[in-house]
């Protein structure tokens, strides 16, 4: 059965939880279908967006399989299995079985135009911003677009030809093989090891091309390319994306299919909860001065930049819900919120290692104006006056502070108007 016709059988069979969407289309106007999952699909709710992308090379179709057997697999076991039921109620899940339809249907890596999807994405030392062109190719410019709309908080790209899961970054600005760390070079590597651990014999020590590195290398220490897509993910949509190597074989024969989707599933569902979960997760609102009858002060979710000490990597709350998914490596760190107008807030947490994540909410208060606010040297057409705000003892006590400074002609003295 064709691609397209299995998913929209698929969420006939399974609309409950599933929803099928056209991201845009590829150069040659196929269809890039996404397949949401999830107890509300299509409903906006404050939980955490991650995808799986497969095909991205034409010729490397086994993220097709992976990902539409996944889904299956979720629509037959969300009722009974508990990593099904937390991933369907508590993510949205975003599964993009092929990237490349023109690629795969000619059966050639590149898509119909001959451009590697993999090298086409606005590259950090070409244009810092990395933001689109508009020269990308159609494919690329889908997978921008819908990601930079969507907000994801992870994303897992399927590719052939090893066994490894590979991070950033994957560029260097010689072009030189060595490892290059992100600022998130811990987390990453968490990250990859937790798929790599989690799968049936990717972090086997017998590997021959990765033989003492756990299933996992960094993408410029095993061979830098400039436009990967998983660097622009996390530095432009701020998306924490692992490129997955399945099959050493590419275009495997179906008939092992099976077994690399019994391979992949535990590693799948690890680091779909471990992503999106597993960190920091919470809310943050401001305090209003709307005072709800027996509910105290209003409080309404903002965006805000909130990020961790240490490490220069920023996510944003979402100004709907206020919630915010920040993937972390188990340990201690300081949660640092900021949001203009309000003072900055901070919070220690400690990140535990059995992937349960910190829930850590916070709430925002604008500083109270002081009882004085004196702005000295105003001038309106050569008048200078001195504004006090405030009353009562707030008042007496800004005209005392302006004796004070006119009578010791100090740097906050009120100019004489000249004559």
């Amino acid at each position: 059965m064709p691609m397209q016709d299995h998913l929209k059988e698929f969420v006939t069979r399974c609309s409950s939880i599933s929803r099928l969407k056209s991201i845009g289309k590829s150069t040659k106007g196929f269809n890039i279908w996404a397949l949401e999952i999830s107890d509300k699909p299509g409903r906006g709710e404050p939980e955490p967006h991650v995808k799986l992308v497969g095909n991205l090379h034409g010729d490397e179709p086994t993220g097709r399989a992976l990902t539409m057997a996944l889904a299956e697999w979720l629509c037959k076991n969300y009722e009974s299995d508990a990593d099904a039921k937390r991933i369907v109620n508590d993510v949205h899940l975003w599964l993009v079985p092929s990237m490349n339809p023109d690629g795969f249907t000619a059966r050639k890596r590149e898509n119909i135009n001959g451009k590697d999807l993999n090298r086409n994405f606005p590259d950090r030392f070409i244009d810092p911003s990395m933001e689109p062109t508009g020269e990308e190719e159609a494919e690329t410019a889908v997978m921008m677009k819908w990601s930079l709309t969507q907000h994801f908080v992870a994303s897992l790209a399927f590719h052939e030809g090893a066994l490894v899961a590979n991070y950033p970054f994957d560029g260097t600005a010689d072009k030189e093989t060595r490892y290059e760390a992100c600022p998130d070079d811990e987390t990453f590597k968490y990250l990859a090891s937790t798929y790599a651990k989690s799968h049936a014999n990717m972090s086997v020590a017998d590997s021959e091309e990765f033989p003492n590195g756990g299933g996992i290398t960094n993408g410029a220490a095993w061979y830098p390319i400039q436009g990967s897509m998983q660097d622009w993910n996390y530095l432009r949509a701020g998306c924490m994306e692992v490129t997955l190597e399945v099959s050493g074989l590419k275009w495997p024969p179906e008939s092992v299919l099976p077994q690399l989707f019994k391979d992949n599933l535990p590693a799948m569902l690890e680091y779909i909860k471990i992503a999106a979960l597993g960190g920091v997760r919470g809310k943050v609102v401001v305090e209003s001065n709307t005072v709800r009858k027996d509910k105290g002060k209003e409080m309404h979710p903002v965006e805000a930049n909130v990020t961790i000490e240490g490490i220069d990597f920023v996510v944003r709350s979402n100004s709907v819900f206020g919630d915010f998914y920040r993937p972390l490596a188990p340990g201690k760190y300081t949660v640092v919120v900021r949001r203009e107008g309000y003072p900055t807030a901070r919070s220690n947490i400690t990140v535990p290692v059995d992937g349960t994540g910190v829930i850590r909410d916070f709430v925002l208060r604008q500083k109270k104006p002081s009882s004085i606010d004196v702005i000295l040297s105003l001038e309106t057409q050569r008048q200078h006056n001195l504004v006090l705000i405030g009353s009562g003892i707030g008042i007496m006590w800004g005209l005392w502070i302006m004796h004070r400074q006119m009578t010791h002609r100090s740097m906050y003295s009120v100019r004489q108007r000249s004559m």
